[in-house]
């Protein structure tokens, strides 16, 4: 669904403009915008680090630099900050879990605690 609303907006870049350099432009702003979502990413997790490769760049963080994760629906936000703030998604690591995570989280718990999401409407 999102690929046929990527190429609509393509088509109406090439229709509007009708520049073949615009349209190349378009193409590439959102093949780097959204690399990671047609791209396979892999990561790896070992004693030291999480290594996270996205085909196009890679980068590691050692285990040291986070103090907890939270379950999300898609996965597992590995966060630097030990209390839950809005700026996890955006510091943070967020990995996608296979479909057992058993044995992931597992892992992960052996490094960092697990910490709750704050319920709208609750006191701190």
């Amino acid at each position: 669904m999102v690929s046929i609303l990527i190429l609509a907006i393509l088509v109406f870049v090439a229709a509007a403009y009708r520049e073949p350099l615009m349209v190349l432009l378009a193409i590439l702003v959102f093949a780097l915008a959204l690399n990671s979502y047609f791209l396979p990413t892999r990561y790896t997790l070992n004693a030291e680090s999480i290594t996270v490769d996205k085909m196009l760049y890679s980068y590691s963080r050692r285990w040291n630099e986070f103090r907890s994760f939270v379950r999300t629906s898609g996965g597992v936000v590995i966060s630097p900050f030990s209390n839950w703030t809005y700026l996890d998604n955006f510091r943070g690591i967020h990995l996608l879990l296979p479909v057992d995570p058993a044995p992931v989280l597992t892992y992960i718990a052996l490094h960092l605690p697990e910490k709750r999401r704050r319920v709208k409407g609750a006191q701190p």
